[in-house]
């Protein structure tokens, strides 16, 4: 791909989420791009947060300002404008930096339900490309392509470890996933099963207002839960210290996570609460267990049989560079897969 991407200048618009935006900027950059990255939100103040959600009246002028000014110092040499999710930028603005690099192709991905995202139907039009991780957003509005999320290569390279869980959790604890939680450990306690969950919640304030306004919160415990983020490089010990991995969707989503992407390279299994993943090319019931999200109930088999290897074409499909790939319409050439 460097032969694509050597020279070429992309303007690069997205939010800042878990560190992803500088890894896909970094490797366009290895790639031979000239990359400029705005985040998709002017400040990433809690309350401007807060209000393009609650609020968005409140904060209008500000998000103005912010993306007339990107707006004003960008010039039309530009390849291309990647732009993710969309959720901030007024749509007149857009459409002025459609008008003004005139040259660039504009390419949209969204790996939010774009239903959840009121500014995407103004904006569809402004794109010459455009791409969901959702599959019922894809199947409901033929501009969409399906896009699956990626994996990092330090999935793909994680040590082979002895296994010390038969089952772990690391991640954000919201909406539903307590009371899943707590199902699934005690029904994997009741058959011999370890687990090890790491279950984040941002700040004790949280914790508390849940304690006391969410049912499922009533019978919790503070020591339960973390309220510091786990370092990347403990998360990968975890993982790869464990023989399956368990991963919700949010109920508003019919996306696959990128928890769910990241166990393909790291040729881990998993467990989800998400059906839809049997569409998808790389599954196999030897490595991913889907269960009921109401009841769900685990599988003692399925920790005891081997992981099922995939293509070498599979795995390369879903790194970051097969992501790339697809979105920037790179041409087809012999592929070079790592193993």
């Amino acid at each position: 791909m460097e032969h694509f991407f050597e020279g070429k200048k992309i303007l690069f618009i997205g939010p800042k989420f878990f560190g992803y935006e500088r890894e896909i900027a970094g490797r366009l950059r290895q790639l031979g791009a000239h990359v400029e990255y705005h985040d998709d939100r002017p400040s990433a103040d809690p309350f401007v947060k807060v209000a393009i959600r609650r609020f968005p009246a409140l904060i209008k002028r500000k998000l103005a300002g912010y993306f007339e000014q990107i707006l004003e110092n960008a010039s039309n040499d530009f390849d291309f404008v990647f732009i993710i999710k969309l959720e901030c930028m007024p749509l007149r603005i857009l459409h002025a930096f459609r008008s003004k690099l005139s040259r660039a192709r504009f390419i949209y991905y969204s790996w939010d339900s774009v239903r959840n995202n009121p500014n995407f139907q103004g904006a569809a039009s402004s794109f010459d490309a455009l791409y969901t991780f959702d599959t019922e957003d894809a199947g409901q509005d033929p501009r969409l392509k399906l896009r699956p999320l990626f994996f990092l290569n330090e999935f793909r390279e994680l040590p082979a470890l002895p296994a010390e869980y038969d089952l772990c959790f690391v991640g954000t604890v919201h909406s539903d996933r307590y009371a899943l939680l707590r199902k699934i450990r005690q029904f994997a306690q009741a058959n011999g099963k370890s687990t090890m969950f790491y279950m984040f919640v941002p700040h004790k304030a949280i914790y508390w207002v849940r304690r006391v306004f969410s049912p499922a919160f009533w019978t919790s415990t503070r020591q339960e839960f973390a309220f510091d983020p786990l370092p990347k490089k403990e998360v990968h010990q975890i993982i790869a210290k464990s023989r399956a991995v368990l991963d919700f969707q949010h109920p508003g989503q019919t996306g696959l996570t990128m928890r769910t992407i990241e166990m393909v390279g790291a040729r881990k299994k998993l467990v989800t609460t998400n059906a839809l993943v049997r569409r998808y090319e790389f599954f196999r019931p030897e490595n991913i267990l889907v269960v009921d999200r109401d009841n769900p109930q685990l599988d003692s088999a399925f920790f005891e049989t081997p992981y099922s290897e995939l293509t070498p074409e599979l795995y390369e499909k879903y790194s970051l560079d097969g992501w790339i790939r697809e979105l920037f319409s790179v041409p087809a050439e012999p592929l070079d897969i790592q193993e």
